[in-house]
């Protein structure tokens, strides 16, 4: 799971972050961010490229963190030049695998302290590039729902990250231009859709390890 790295460090760089950046809104990817599903995604991923003889590696699959499962196995049947390869059967595979180690999913309470903090203050939104059915198993086992004004998933857009639609979108509910949200993410492709976007960026992992 993630820890913080250094307490101090965190409640004076991230807890005071919407103020001192002036955000009128607040976005938060989930996957990585908000809860400690990262791992369980990776092995989940892993049981299915196994069949296929890919190597699927740790480094990779965080460089695409936040990309949609399904785009994940399109871009490896193109790499690995898979003819026998359906990215809609490996992705509810995938979902299924991940489904059976649901439990060792946790809140990353540093992350979540800040929703705590700002919740009632300003207008809050997940943008999520899981599907809406494992995206609303996280966030409601975790008891997140409460905290959000709205839930973008992969599902609620034509295109995901590194798309900037998901964050668009969120903005565009929450009623606030995009150069007024402020974004924690842990994955580059949200990092990028939130760039395309001029709003401002949290990159979570310079406060965890």
């Amino acid at each position: 799971m993630s820890v913080i790295k250094d307490p101090g460090t965190y409640f004076c760089a991230m807890i005071d972050l919407p103020e001192k950046t002036g955000a009128k809104a607040l976005i938060f990817d989930l996957d990585g961010t908000l809860a400690n599903t990262m791992e369980v995604h990776y092995e989940a991923y892993k049981k299915v490229t196994d069949t296929y003889g890919i190597d699927f590696s740790r480094q990779l699959f965080y460089d695409w963190a936040g990309t949609p499962t399904i785009t994940t196995f399109e871009r490896l049947k193109e790499m690995y030049q898979l003819e026998d390869m359906d990215p809609v059967d490996c992705t509810l595979r995938k979902r299924e695998n991940f489904k059976k180690n649901f439990h060792l999913v946790n809140r990353i309470e540093p992350v979540f302290d800040i929703v705590r903090e700002w919740h009632g203050k300003l207008p809050m939104s997940i943008g999520t590039g899981s599907s809406r059915q494992m995206g609303m198993k996280t966030i409601e086992t975790l008891h997140m729902t409460p905290y959000f004004d709205h839930i973008i998933t992969v599902d609620d857009v034509s295109k995901g990250k590194p798309d900037p639609e998901t964050f668009a979108k969120c903005a565009l509910l929450m009623g606030v231009e995009t150069s007024d949200c402020l974004v924690f993410e842990d994955g580059e492709p949200g990092i990028v859709a939130a760039r395309a976007l001029d709003m401002k960026i949290v990159d979570v992992r310079e406060y965890l390890s």
